[in-house]
């Protein structure tokens, strides 16, 4: 494998380890914006979730910490597979130049394109896992706080046997379209922001991209507007894919995404597509600080043991060497995205 395979390589796993580790903290509010998303489908008014605070006491006084802490596997190993592919690539599309104008500074239009293209990738990639994540974390052992389809899957990999022998292989990328377009979106929202907001605080602040400040700014600053913009297609794709053939309407509630954008418009209005906001905001800020905060660390320690192990191959675009200042914050070479 060549040097810059080595390179693009671990740029994959650090991206998909810091990802994973962030989903270990914020797996609970993921589950709480599913099942906030489900309720109300169909215009039922079945709703047992009233906030966030509430949904998180009720969910851990009748199912406990494995209630709260459902299908953290399949979250966990889905934040792996699609963010190591996402931020890898994005990544490289960094350091290769594509994001940034000719005097440095990140060009807003071509940063969105690129997120956008990274993220639709990464997400028909991921999508087998993301499908079983959702119907797990929907899944509520106490009757009365169940809402939606009910998918009783042990683990993640019995809830992917069940699916592909249930319906073939094809159907592990049910939703996938939407899937795509969901992350396609929330990408170009996320990356593009948080770069130029980190950019911009670096300079205002004098502070080097990779210090932990300028890191949790610019995640603060890229949370709202990606939840603002990614929320609607954020629900469609938990309804589509937490949707069951054996259903209590005995069939598919939505044959594709037009359908289901329809029915919750007609049913719920417009701020249905807005249902559990706050729980998105409570889950995708802190995913986004940690996830990046993690990968920080991460390509700090794969640089000092890639510079202190001669046998360890480098790339000066992947893994710049950084030191620790006095302060305690990262000091690299090549001011890169991170």
């Amino acid at each position: 494998m060549s040097t810059q395979s080595n390179g693009d390589f671990i740029e994959f796993v650090l991206g998909g380890a810091a990802a994973a580790s962030a989903a270990m903290i914020t797996n609970p509010a993921e589950v709480v914006k599913t099942r906030f998303q489900l309720q109300g489908e169909q215009g039922n008014g079945l709703k047992p979730y009233r906030n966030v605070f509430q949904a998180v006491i009720a969910i851990g006084r009748h199912e406990g910490l494995t209630g709260l802490q459902r299908g953290l596997l399949a979250s966990m190993s889905y934040q792996f597979v699609m963010n190591g592919s996402r931020f890898g690539s994005y990544k490289m599309l960094v350091d290769s130049g594509a994001i940034h104008k000719a005097d440095g500074t990140v060009s807003m239009p071509r940063s969105v394109l690129c997120g956008a293209v990274c993220g639709a990738a990464s997400a028909w990639i991921g999508n087998p896992l993301y499908l079983v994540k959702t119907r797990m974390q929907a899944t509520s052992t106490a009757p009365h706080l169940a809402v939606g389809s009910q998918h009783h899957y042990r683990n993640v990999f019995v809830g992917l046997r069940h699916i592909y022998q249930a319906t073939g292989v094809l159907s592990l990328w049910h939703g996938a379209h939407v899937s795509a377009l969901r992350v396609s979106v929330g990408s170009a929202a996320q990356l593009s922001v948080f770069s130029k907001s980190k950019d911009i605080m670096a300079r205002a602040l004098r502070r080097p991209h990779e210090s932990h400040l300028v890191s949790f700014l610019g995640s603060l600053a890229a949370g709202m507007p990606v939840v603002l913009v990614i929320h609607p297609f954020d629900l469609v794709c938990t309804r589509m894919f937490n949707q069951t053939s054996a259903g209590a309407l005995g069939s598919h509630y939505y044959r594709g995404v037009v359908e289901c954008f329809c029915s919750i418009m007609r049913t719920e209005g417009l701020r249905g597509f807005y249902g559990g906001f706050w729980a998105g905001y409570a889950r995708l800020a802190p995913h986004t600080f940690f996830c990046l905060f993690f990968w920080d660390e991460l390509r700090f320690l794969a640089s000092r043991m890639s510079t202190s192990t001669p046998s360890l191959p480098t790339h000066p675009h992947k893994l710049p060497a950084c030191t620790r200042t006095a302060a305690g914050s990262k000091s690299c070479k090549q001011a890169s995205w991170n």
